[in-house]
């Protein structure tokens, strides 16, 4: 039985909690309705962005909403990658990307405020560069996104968030370091590496090296359905390592979905972890 069901809604009495915090006896469809606006509207918003959120914690008030969004992004935890990014000589290109990320949305009472805002800090750090140390430069950079860029990012998407749901809304970013922490992250992992037609077997093994760093994890199982590597008829690959008791309601199991666009059309993929008490 432990098989057919989702772990994570099997579980939630145990070692699981919900993803979302309110209450209300007679208001409940409202209440639920909120919660799935408020769901697809940031997976929308971050699926246009490029950045993908494991999971969206909602804590509901009769006057205000509460956001927290988990992220993962090795990548800026990796000090050598740092070093190279931050030797790179700054340019207008880049600042412009940055800032055409954002303009899909809908609200725009403070975006143009922040343009501006942006240009004249890569026009002050490009005569920084002229006049001061290679220290001073990169110090400037490395403080320049964590004070600057994030904190307007934040405030705008809680301005518009708060015109679409028409109550006060707080919105706080939580960052990972690890991506072994969330079944969701490694779906989204194995998703990205089949849009870039990786081969199944090798996906199954980088996972299988990533995961095995991870004390804590006991096993996992990984299954990929469709078309994959432009087959003709579809079928469904699986790869299982290390130990998943599924029919232990104890167990701690991690349990999440992703697909994959590809040429040859959707591939599914899902994935089951399993951690250590």
């Amino acid at each position: 039985m432990g098989q057919k069901i989702s772990p994570v809604a099997l579980r939630l009495q145990t070692n699981k909690s919900f993803q979302a915090s309110w209450y209300s006896q007679k208001l409940y469809a409202e209440g639920v309705h909120k919660q799935l606006q408020v769901q697809n509207f940031l997976h929308d918003v971050f699926h246009q962005v490029g950045t993908k959120a494991t999971k969206t914690h909602v804590v509901q008030t009769p006057g205000a909403l509460k956001i927290h969004t988990f992220f993962c992004s090795p990548r800026l935890f990796d000090q050598k990658l740092a070093k190279k990014t931050m030797s790179l000589k700054p340019t207008h290109f880049f600042q412009h990307q940055r800032t055409t990320q954002w303009q899909f949305l809908s609200n725009q009472m403070h975006w143009e405020t922040l343009k501006k805002k942006l240009v004249f800090q890569s026009l002050l750090r490009n005569n920084l560069q002229k006049s001061t140390t290679l220290h001073l430069t990169n110090l400037f950079e490395q403080t320049r996104h964590k004070t600057n860029a994030l904190k307007f990012y934040a405030n705008h998407l809680e301005a518009v968030s708060q015109q679409y749901f028409k109550t006060a809304t707080q919105w706080e970013p939580v960052k990972l370091q690890e991506f072994t922490k969330s079944a969701q992250f490694v779906a989204e992992y194995v998703s990205h590496a089949l849009e870039r037609q990786k081969p199944v077997k090798q996906i199954f093994s980088s996972v299988q090296t990533l995961l095995k760093k991870d004390p804590n994890v006991e096993g996992f199982k990984i299954s990929c359905s469709g078309r994959l590597q432009g087959v003709e008829m579809a079928k469904i690959e699986t790869f299982k390592f290390g130990k998943i008791s599924l029919h232990v309601f104890t167990s701690k199991v991690d349990y999440a979905e992703a697909r994959a666009l590809t040429t040859f059309g959707i591939l599914g993929v899902k994935v089951w972890i399993c951690y250590k008490d």
